[in-house]
């Protein structure tokens, strides 16, 4: 069957993606909760599963939409942002991992901003993981 694109033509693709990203990210993967008797709430714990070993931790985050109506959680009520962050191929993210934007040099307001992977936003042909997210704000 014949293909537009070579293996050659999709690691270049892959190159390409990852100087594009200039956003910094951490993830983590959430195994209980911990009481902080600092906040008064309780804080996700777990494992950092991205970046690992030193590396920076590249990631893009992508305009999403804005759901009709909030969610509400006992007393608070709640916005829900839809978005896609974009990671280099071969991450190991997963649905349910939590992530902190650390940085955004195009638009540092977004540096903090917190979102929980919903699921993957699959293609062919895909030079970067591009995953749907979730950015729960008050």
């Amino acid at each position: 069957m014949f293909s537009p694109y070579d293996a050659a033509d999709i690691l270049e693709g892959q190159r390409d993606a990852i100087e594009s990203m200039r956003d910094t990210c951490d993830v983590l993967r959430p195994t209980g909760t911990t009481f902080n008797p600092e906040t008064g709430s309780d804080e996700v714990t777990g494992p950092q599963v991205y970046p690992v070993d030193g590396q920076t931790g590249w990631c893009r985050a992508k305009a999403g939409t804005t759901m009709d109506g909030n969610a509400e959680a006992g007393s608070h009520v709640f916005t829900i942002e839809r978005q896609v962050l974009v990671f280099p191929i071969g991450t190991g993210l997963r649905p349910g991992d939590l992530v902190n934007l650390r940085t955004s040099v195009a638009n540092p307001i977004l540096a903090g901003t917190r979102y929980e992977i919903t699921g993957a936003a699959r293609g062919s042909y895909q030079t970067a993981e591009r995953w749907n997210v979730k950015a729960v704000t008050s």
